[in-house]
């Protein structure tokens, strides 16, 4: 059984995973996604294997801005720690301003600092709040 600080070190993880993806930082993002990796995303589909994650995150993802966090929490099921997270987007895609809603789901085997599964649901949101 996880102990709470083995939990809390999967939300610093997914903390860790917005700073990198605002900053462009893929190598560091890749971290975080086992060789079998499952990521199932709006818009993209099924992404399966860690080649199809990191061609996604280095030439398909046309985002560029910051993730702001407005919910995070992490519980264990079974031999799965499940970590959701839960905020908005603004910046671009494809250079168009944009604002999205997102709500992450990242499922890391027990004691381990890579994820087998993501689901991102995301959805558009007003320019302005």
């Amino acid at each position: 059984m996880a102990t709470t600080k083995d939990l809390q070190s999967y939300l610093t993880l997914i903390q860790q995973y917005y700073t990198n993806i605002d900053s462009g930082n893929v190598d560091e993002i890749l971290k975080l996604f086992s060789r079998y990796a499952k990521y199932n995303r709006t818009g993209a589909g099924l992404l399966v294997g860690f080649d199809a994650i990191r061609d996604f995150f280095t030439s398909k993802r046309k985002l560029v801005g910051i993730h702001s966090i407005s919910k995070q929490r992490v519980e264990q099921v079974g031999q799965l720690n499940i970590v959701s997270t839960q905020g908005t987007f603004l910046g671009t895609n494809n250079n168009e301003p944009v604002r999205l809603g997102f709500k992450d789901f990242w499922h890391f085997p027990q004691n381990r600092p890579y994820a087998n599964y993501r689901r991102s649901v995301i959805w558009k949101l007003p320019l302005k709040p």
